[in-house]
C-alpha cells in the first residue's frame, strides 16, 4: 500500500495473463474495500487485445497506470503503439516512470509529458503526471467518473 494509508496499492500481473483472470483478482480485492493500480498496463497483451478491456478494468475499481518510457518506444515499437492507443482511448489514470534507479529504466516523465500531452491534451497529461499520483500517495479519495 502507498504511505501506510491502504486504500490504494500497487498490483503487477504477468504480462501474458488472460484478461479474465484480472478481471477476477479485480473483484476479489473490491470485496476487500480496497483500490489497486494496475502497474504498467500497456504490457498486458491479452489486456489490450481490445478497447473495452482497460474500461472494464476500471470499472471494476481498477487505476491504470503506464510506464512514461513506454511513450517514446523504451520497451520497444509494440509497446510504445499500445501505450499511444491506451492514451487515445483515454484509459490511463496515471503515467510514471518504472525507474527502480537512474541506469535501469530512468526517470522519464519530463521526455514523456510533451508525448501525453500531444495525445490528450496538456491539463490532462498534468493530471495523470502529478493530481492522480498525488491522492494516490496521500489516500486521497478517487474523483468519480463522469459518463
Amino acid at each position: 500500500t502507498y504511505n501506510g494509508k491502504g486504500e490504494y496499492f500497487l498490483l503487477e500481473f504477468q504480462r501474458d495473463l488472460s484478461h479474465e483472470i484480472i478481471l477476477n483478482v479485480l473483484k476479489i480485492v473490491k470485496r476487500w474495500g480496497k483500490r489497486p493500480v494496475i502497474a504498467h498496463v500497456e504490457r498486458y497483451s491479452r489486456v489490450v487485445e481490445s478497447p473495452e478491456r482497460p474500461e472494464e478494468l476500471r470499472r471494476e475499481g481498477a487505476i491504470l497506470s503506464m510506464d512514461a518510457g513506454s511513450l517514446f518506444g523504451q520497451f520497444g515499437s509494440v509497446i510504445q503503439k499500445r501505450a499511444r492507443a491506451l492514451l487515445q482511448l483515454d484509459v490511463i489514470d496515471i503515467l510514471a516512470s518504472d525507474a527502480h534507479n537512474n541506469e535501469h529504466h530512468g526517470f522519464c516523465l519530463e521526455k514523456s509529458l510533451p508525448i501525453a500531452a500531444s495525445i490528450v491534451g496538456e491539463a490532462r497529461a498534468r493530471e495523470m503526471v502529478n493530481a492522480n499520483p498525488r491522492r494516490v500517495w496521500f489516500g486521497e479519495p478517487w474523483p468519480e467518473e463522469t459518463p
